[in-house]
């Protein structure tokens, strides 16, 4: 797998993941290095956390520590990026890797939209008081 360039705050990453990668992250996380998207069967949002470790463990550039990477995400954010950018890319990564399947559109594992409006039916309340009866 050739590295993937990812621009994270003021520094450049150089992604790659390989065998001794995944199991250096699920050793890490302690589950499944796929277990950070699915739980049993359903979609899953990671913890920041974990998708921190994604990239410090896959970052080919040496020397960038995990509190390097809590920077380096305070930046990204705070340049107009957002946890939900990081999920695609790792995703990708992925993918690019086998770790997932791949697909024309990167974007094919999403992650969950907020829950439609439903239109909650008119409860009429009676304005008048019920008659009692009558012992």
């Amino acid at each position: 797998m050739k590295p993937i360039e990812f621009k994270f705050g003021s520094k450049t990453l150089s992604l790659k993941l390989d065998t001794a990668t995944a199991v250096r992250i699920e050793t890490r996380l302690g589950k499944a290095f796929v277990g950070i998207f699915f739980d049993g069967e359903n979609f899953r949002l990671p913890m920041t956390q974990e998708l921190l470790i994604v990239l410090q463990e896959a970052n080919t550039i040496h020397g960038v520590a995990i509190a390097d990477m809590y920077a380096l995400n305070d930046e990204f954010m705070a340049a107009g990026g957002n946890y939900m950018e990081l999920i695609p890319a790792i995703q990708n990564l992925m993918s690019e890797a086998g770790f997932l399947p791949k697909t024309d559109k990167p974007e094919a594992i999403k992650a969950p939209s907020a829950p439609a409006m439903v239109a909650v039916p008119e409860v009429q309340v009676p304005t008048e008081t019920p008659a009692q009866p009558t012992v």
